[in-house]
């Protein structure tokens, strides 16, 4: 599986990042200037309330290869075009990215699965010439400007096998980055960043945050939605892609890399015995490398060396709703 680096160690990231654009037509405003930016609570806070699933990742080093989990840390920027991980931004430094997504469906034929979502990265050296370069060529490559809540945003449009993704890049503020799939989320994040809202998106009183330590290196998190019947990555539905994994009773689930043990790791939740079952038995066909256990009644936890090289790292992808149609 992908990790990246983080200040000379491994580090795992799984960073769903997306984002789209609104439009209208105003001056342009040079971008906010703050003493301090803001923190993982703070943009926690800006993402809508049916976020699905939020993804973490703490300093770490953009690689300029894999297609697994790095896939996820850079989706938005992956989907505007590869040339952006691997020629402009490869060796630059992340402090923090914060993305949620939604409304997860499958492609029109093959390749990544549609979704709404932002991410949010705070560059660990705004300055650096890798992320200046970034910025110029969005700006270059860009099909239009649009404005979405008093905010420029740059779109950008690539197109992966049949799908036409738009891919809207703003820069709010000196050291922030958004990017994202989907402009009415994009509004929505301004929207509540602008605003004195309280967090909405994932109360910290849902389950999977017991199973969770934001301290980890890497991290993320899926509550499952019912209300999308399209989404072939949930075990709610009978007709998904995990093959006999189907848990009507599934909650969500959380995945992490803990830097200190070097593994990674997924904890299923489900109020269902059966579908605990189910979800180890999955896992026992797809990752023979892997630990798996029951850590209480529904909840099983899979971990794998952060070194190893296997499925792994895809299977995670599809589970944050991520997947790839091959």
């Amino acid at each position: 599986m992908t990790r990246l680096r983080s200040r000379g160690s491994a580090v795992l990231s799984f960073l769903a990042l997306t984002l789209g654009a609104g439009c209208g037509s105003q001056e342009t405003t040079a971008p906010l200037r703050r003493l301090h930016p803001p923190d993982l609570e703070e943009l926690l806070r800006w993402l809508p309330a049916d976020t699905e699933t939020v993804v973490v990742g703490r300093s770490y080093q953009v690689d300029s290869g894999g297609e697994d989990l790095e896939a996820i840390c850079l989706f938005p920027v992956v989907v505007a075009g590869d040339g952006y991980r691997k020629d402009v931004l490869a060796g630059a430094t992340v402090r923090l990215s914060v993305g949620g997504a939604r409304r997860f469906r499958p492609p029109t034929s093959l390749g990544l699965m549609r979704s709404e979502g932002c991410t949010a990265i705070l560059p660990e050296s705004p300055e650096e010439d890798r992320w200046t370069r970034f910025k110029d060529s969005v700006r270059k490559a860009a099909v239009r400007r649009e404005w979405v809540a008093g905010t420029e945003a740059y779109v950008i449009e690539n197109t992966v096998e049949l799908d036409l993704w738009k891919i809207s890049i703003s820069f709010p503020e000196d050291g922030l980055i958004l990017l994202a799939t989907d402009g009415a989320y994009l509004r929505e994040v301004l929207e509540r960043r602008n605003s004195h809202s309280p967090r909405a998106a994932l109360p910290e009183n849902l389950p999977e945050w017991r199973y969770l330590d934001k301290a980890w290196d890497a991290w993320g998190v899926r509550h499952y939605s019912g209300k999308n019947l399209e989404d072939p990555s949930s075990p709610l539905h009978a007709a998904n892609v995990i093959g006999d994994y189907h848990d009507p009773e599934a909650i969500g689930l959380v995945v992490g890399y803990d830097g200190e043990r070097d593994t990674a790791l997924v904890r299923h939740i489900s109020t269902s015995p059966r579908g605990a079952q189910l979800v180890k038995e999955w896992w026992e066909r797809l990752e023979k490398a892997g630990t798996i256990k029951d850590l209480a009644p529904g909840v099983v936890e899979v971990s794998v060396p952060g070194g190893k090289q296997s499925f792994f790292g895809f299977a995670l992808m599809l589970f944050l709703g991520f997947g790839v149609f091959l």
